[in-house]
């Protein structure tokens, strides 16, 4: 398994709690309905190491900035609250961002 290091998400370190709803909402609609896996950019080859996309997601956030993190996971909080999610054919973006939203505790 390939595990990400802290450089290899340094694009990550800047990033605003709305780029992160941005990134993970478009990543994860991409990879789980359009089965597209470059859609988490160039951390993509980090993902599909695990048993689950959550994991994987999780795997980037923990190499992160204690800052960065906070924003991340402020970012799959809003993206739970998010009703865009709720809509049929979505379910499935939801189910993830619920089990990532577990794996952040």
């Amino acid at each position: 398994m390939i595990k990400p290091r802290p450089e290899d998400v340094r694009e990550f370190e800047n990033y605003s709690v709305d780029n992160f709803k941005t990134w993970l909402g478009k990543g994860l609609e991409d990879y789980l309905l359009k089965e597209d896996v470059w859609s988490f950019g160039s951390v993509a080859v980090f993902i599909g190491q695990d048993e689950h996309l959550s994991l994987d997601l999780r795997n980037i956030y923990e190499v992160l900035s204690k800052e960065a993190q906070e924003k991340f996971h402020q970012a799959v909080k809003e993206l739970n609250e998010d009703g865009e999610y709720k809509k049929e054919g979505k379910k499935l973006i939801l189910e993830n961002i619920l089990y990532l939203k577990n794996q952040l505790g």
